[in-house]
This record gives C-alpha cells, structure tokens and sequence, in this order.
C-alpha cells in the first residue's frame, strides 16, 4: 500500500505542476507534466478519482525563501535586484518581500534579503530564473558600457543601465500575460483565484507590509539601452530546468 500511497502522491504532484505552469502561461510545461498524468494512470490502473480522494494527496504548500541582496548587487547600484524579483516573482504568482532595517545590520551598507513567497514549485521557478537573469544582465551591461561614446560617467551609466532593463523585462513579461489572458478568459480566471491565495498567504506572514520607493536616477542614456535590452532578453523559465522538477520524480 505503501508504493501505491507513493505513486499517488507523485502524480498529485504532476497535476500541481501542470496547473502552475498554465496558470503562468508555460503551456509545453503544462502539456508535459499532462502526459506524464496519463501514463502514470495507465502504467498503474488508476483514474484521477482516485487520485485526488486519496488521503495521500499532497496539495503544494505555500513557503518564502530568503534571498540576499548583498551578493548580487553593490551599494552603488541602487535596488535593481529587489525590482527584478519584484518583477519576476509577480510574473510566476508569487510575491516578494524587502526584508530591510527589520534585522540586524551586518555592515554599514547591508541593503538585506528579499522574501519570495508563494506555492513551493512556483517559488522555485522564480529564484532560478531571478539567477539566470543576474547573469545575463550583467553581461549586457559590460558590453553596453564597451560600445557605449556618450557622457555619462560609468557608475552613471551603469546604474541607469541596470534599471533601464528591469523596466524593460517587466513590460515584456507584462505583454506577454495580458495576452495569455486576452487568449483564454478560464485562464485568467484561474490567475485571478491564484493570487487572492497568495495575497492572503502574504498578509498572514506579512501583515504591516509596504512597498519600497523607487530611487530616481539622473542617467537617461544607460536607462535607455538598457530598457532595450530588457525588452530583448530571453527569460529562461525554470520551469523547463531540472532544478524545478527535482520533487517531481
């Protein structure tokens, strides 16, 4: 009974990552983790009945992860790290949370960490993309900086830069789902459910919460290249990453 209890719970957790991944749009994920319903339900001689009255069924619990500023970002650079997992966080149905003068300072320039939370897949998702877009946008920058015969000072240039593509991905990841949701009224239904849970998840944890101001930034041409940049960017989902199906199998 014990195997059957296993199985079980495996495809419980298939069918949580089929949802997840319609409910931001990844539809190959969703069609992946589907087929891999049926063939557990074949192989076994099950029916989705069974599974979801079972006793085993593992419904997906909401977490936060920690994530630290300080080692992505200088004090030079203002807050775009914070705003690229504000960004990415709500595109994935989650939400994240500055954690800043509510611990001990570690340093003088300590800028804290970064709460993500929502539904353990989806909060996985975020912080490996988060991770892989640390990566490419610093890239971006150093070769924007190279090419760049402007005026602007480097810092200048580089803060304005770093903003400028976070604007940039945001607008982009923006379109995208206002699309999904013009193409697919169920879908945007579901989103909609989708984050009345978060939210509520967020005010349990979170309940005197407010949002960081933005620092106003005097570059316009590293804000420029780099919203272009942003909006040019391929954004590698983690969903399609192993590190995101390792409590699937």
């Amino acid at each position: 009974m014990s195997d059957l209890n296993g199985i079980i719970a495996k495809i419980q957790k298939l069918i949580n990552l089929q949802e997840g991944a319609e409910a931001v749009g990844s539809y190959a994920e969703a069609e992946n983790a589907a087929a891999r319903v049926q063939e557990f339900l074949l192989k076994y001689n099950l029916n989705l009945d069974d599974v979801m009255s079972s006793s085993v069924q593992e419904k997906i619990r909401m977490v936060a992860e920690q994530f630290d500023l300080d080692e992505h970002q200088s004090k030079t650079e203002a807050n775009w790290v914070h705003t690229l997992i504000t960004v990415i966080s709500r595109s994935f149905l989650c939400e994240a949370i500055l954690l800043s003068g509510t611990l001990r300072q570690r340093h003088n320039y300590d800028q804290g960490f970064v709460k993500v939370l929502g539904d353990k897949n989806n909060v996985a998702v975020v912080m490996y993309t988060v991770e892989q877009l640390i990566s490419k946008i610093h890239i971006a920058e150093k070769f924007a900086w190279k090419e760049y015969h402007g005026n602007e000072k480097r810092n200048t240039f580089k803060r304005g830069f770093l903003s400028g593509v976070v604007t940039g991905i945001s607008s982009k990841l923006k379109a995208q789902h206002q699309e999904m949701v013009n193409t697919n009224t169920q879908m945007g239904l579901m989103v909609i459910s989708k984050k009345k849970e978060l939210m509520d998840f967020v005010n349990q944890e979170f309940p005197l919460t407010r949002s960081a101001k933005k620092k106003s930034l005097s570059s316009r041409d590293g804000r420029t290249q780099g919203y272009d940049a942003g909006r040019n960017m391929s954004i590698n989902k983690g969903m399609n990453n192993s590190h995101a199906k390792a409590n699937i199998s």
